[in-house]
């Protein structure tokens, strides 16, 4: 079957991860090597510096994505790296990951902008503790669609019963995850077996390479509401009785002559105009920047939240969340956090620890703090009342993010799970 090379392929966002040394940059300059996208200037110069980093005469297709210095050095990998590529059926992002404890954070970031996860796994390892963790966060940020790449298969003898068993432990654990869709597949991202070529060392595997898994893909929307949601970015002041609120539509769409309600003031108004940079629209929907200008003078600032009259959104001065701790210092109870959500920035601070969560297992235990890493579950006390989704419903209104007063530094993502109870 042939695919029309067009501008309207769809566009599938990867996240790359998994533990430590399992072969995620090296799967990905592989993707990118055998699908053709990478130039020759590229490869000698990855050759080169294979000779300097790694003291080998081949090239060392991790380097195509560990873009630091200091990845470079140490063969790993430390930031977040985003790579574009295309095939004739599909247009991809991939988002390669640290595998690294101490770089969990940058994980977070790659999940939260992810529709599909491929979690590497060394076939001499299987799962590992950062496996489960990385795992664990992902579905939590709501992906859905999981890839089990089984890599360094060839340092196994490509055997069949080591990948079934992997198999079998990781998906006796994804189990415990809710609605997951798991997929397995054995690889050898050093020398490109089921990559994107079928490899004659696995006879017994007939489920396709992992390119075509990702071209056929079918992206899970990670929303479960259609209602319109704008948070308000920015007021532009057109003239004395005139504004334009600019923002990026969480949700849902709006067209003009639509009334709308702001939250949480509760005030109306008719959408007299939508604009873009492109000029004016008659309709705009989720992911698109625009700016609503309304009929009449109306106050609304930054942070407010544009829905459709008839339509409602939570609120209140307590949540309960779902917690993924990121510093080092303990997160502890009655400790200030500002904490942004949408485009508003309020402050808080933990009233209640109900439990961590034990990954080995997937129980629930009693706590009254969570480290570095911890995933737990909290009540968050709030200086003022605060306007909110579901986490379930909507990404952009229900996470949010915990940052430290004094350091400016991200401490921790949350997901709200509730109304917190006084």
């Amino acid at each position: 079957m042939e695919y029309p090379l067009d501008k309207k392929k769809a566009l599938l966002r990867i996240l790359i991860c998994g533990s430590v040394d399992h072969g995620k940059s090296s799967l990905i300059g592989r993707l990118l090597y055998d699908s053709d996208v990478v130039y020759e200037d590229q490869i000698d110069a990855i050759k080169s510096e294979t000779s300097e980093f790694r003291n080998e005469n081949t090239a060392d297709l991790s380097l195509l994505v560990d873009g630091l210095q200091s990845e470079k050095e140490l063969g790993i990998t430390i930031d977040v790296a985003y790579r574009y590529f295309s095939t004739i059926r599909r247009k991809f992002i991939l988002i390669d990951t640290p595998g690294h404890e101490q770089y969990t954070r940058n994980m977070v970031t790659g999940a939260s902008n992810s529709d599909l996860a491929v979690i590497l796994i060394d076939a001499r390892c299987g799962l590992q503790p950062q496996t489960r963790r990385h795992s664990f966060i992902a579905s939590l940020l709501g992906i859905k669609k999981f890839i089990l790449a089984i890599n360094k298969m060839d340092l196994v003898g490509f055997d069949r019963e080591s990948f079934e068993k992997i198999c079998f432990d990781c998906k006796t654990f994804f189990n415990g995850l809710g609605d997951i869709e798991v997929s397995c597949i054995p690889v050898s991202a050093l020398d490109g077996d089921n990559v994107v070529t079928l490899s004659s060392k696995t006879p017994w595997f007939h489920a396709g390479t992992l390119i075509s898994m990702l071209e056929e893909a079918q992206i899970v929307s990670k929303s479960n509401t259609s209602q319109f949601r704008l948070p308000i970015q920015y007021v532009n002041h057109i003239s004395s009785n005139l504004s334009g609120f600019c923002g990026t539509v969480a949700s849902g769409f709006v067209r003009k002559g639509d009334v709308v309600r702001i939250l949480p003031s509760q005030k109306r108004g008719t959408v007299k105009a939508i604009v873009t940079y492109e000029g004016e629209l008659d309709c705009a929907t989720d992911g698109m920047a625009v700016t609503l200008i309304f009929d009449s003078e109306i106050e609304a600032s930054r942070g407010d939240i544009f829905v459709h009259e008839g339509q409602g959104m939570m609120e209140g001065r307590r949540i309960d969340c779902t917690l993924v701790w990121m510093v080092n210092n303990p997160l502890v109870a009655n400790v200030t956090y500002d904490i942004k959500i949408g485009t508003r920035i309020c402050s808080g601070k933990v009233s209640a620890f109900h439990s961590k969560i034990e990954l080995e297992n997937l129980t629930e235990q009693p706590t009254n703090e969570l480290s570095l890493n911890e995933i737990g579950q909290v009540s968050i006390d709030l200086e003022d009342l605060l306007v909110f989704d579901l986490y379930e419903e909507s990404q952009v209104l229900g996470g949010f993010i915990f940052i430290d007063r004094q350091t400016n530094e991200t401490a921790a993502a949350g997901m709200i799970t509730g109304i917190g109870k006084f």
